[in-house]
């Protein structure tokens, strides 16, 4: 029973959020109380909230450092305009990220065009986008490429595995297995075998492989690390050994991994993988499909005709 404990105690835990680190939503709006009850109920959880009405306010709480998102109300009667908000922060703090947020109607569409123009980072339409996604993922960009893929891990893995990818991603240049995903936990490599095969999922070196594979494929994408600095970043002992690993997987070649429609066909390939969809390990080779063996109905009339 303790070994079973010692398992799950990482999951009773609330996941790590930006807020825990001092990351902040700094929302600028035009007043509109629907709208901030809807970005503190939506965000709460998230991230500490500040609501700023004026560009002075909004500039000084940028300039009081910490990770920060702004998140920008569209097609609101403002003034200034959204878009010279949007301009003005992207001005002074280039590397802050900047959402829009608005109903779709007739009164935002030119808000939109304007602040894309400016230099709005993404969009979140009420109703249609997950807003607490977005924000999520902006503040996990600000933390660095294993807060996101953790991110993305989320919607690939059951919830109780999510701690496994957590220890691997922290210590991921360490090239860690099994065994020492499972001295983390507390517990030992048979313990996490059967809880993979309860949950009907890959086996733990295979999900341990892919958290890996798709960090690697992150570094590769967006920080277009060659392939020698990405392997050892990945924890891989070499180039020769990344590139062993997308073959084993069927994907392209890691070198050939510079854009992110490359990069979303091996995060698609990992999902399959993690939920055991498909194991190219498995595929059958040609010479070991063998034909069919005859029905005794055509063995009887293969005799006749002889």
């Amino acid at each position: 029973m303790s070994t079973r404990r010692s398992l799950f105690r990482p999951t009773l835990q609330a996941p790590a959020v930006p807020g825990e680190s001092g990351a902040r939503i700094v929302a600028w709006s035009a007043g509109t109380r629907g709208h901030e009850r809807f970005i503190t109920r939506t965000l709460a959880r998230v991230a500490r909230i500040v609501f700023c009405h004026t560009e002075p306010a909004l500039t000084d709480e940028l300039m009081n450092g910490g990770s920060a998102v702004v998140i920008v109300e569209l097609g609101g009667a403002s003034i200034p305009a959204a878009s010279s908000v949007v301009h003005d922060v992207k001005r002074r703090f280039p590397a802050v990220p900047v959402l829009g947020y608005c109903w779709l109607g007739p009164e935002a569409s030119a808000e939109i065009v304007a602040s894309a123009r400016a230099g709005l980072d993404a969009l979140a339409l009420r109703g249609y986008d997950d807003l607490a996604m977005i924000v999520r993922r902006a503040l996990a960009r600000e933390r660095g490429d294993d807060a996101v893929v953790l991110l993305e891990l989320e919607s690939m893995m059951p919830a109780p595995l999510l701690p496994w990818a957590r220890i691997v991603l922290e210590r991921v240049r360490e090239g860690p297995n099994v065994s020492a995903v499972a001295r983390a936990l507390g517990c030992g490599p048979r313990t996490l075998e059967r809880t993979a095969q309860g949950l009907g999922i890959a086996p733990p070196a295979r999900l341990i492989g892919c958290v890996r594979l798709l960090y690697a494929a992150r570094l590769l994408a967006f920080r277009r690390l060659g392939v020698d600095e990405a392997a050892g970043r990945a924890g891989y002992p070499s180039a020769v050994a990344l590139r062993r690993a997308f073959r084993r997987e069927q994907l392209a070649p890691p070198a050939e991994l510079r854009t992110t429609a490359r990069y979303a066909v091996v995060r698609e390939a990992v999902r399959r993988r993690i939920r055991g969809l498909d194991d190219p390990s498995r595929a059958a080779s040609p010479e070991s499909v063998s034909s069919p063996e005859p029905s005794p109905s055509r063995k009887a009339e293969h005799r006749v005709s002889a």
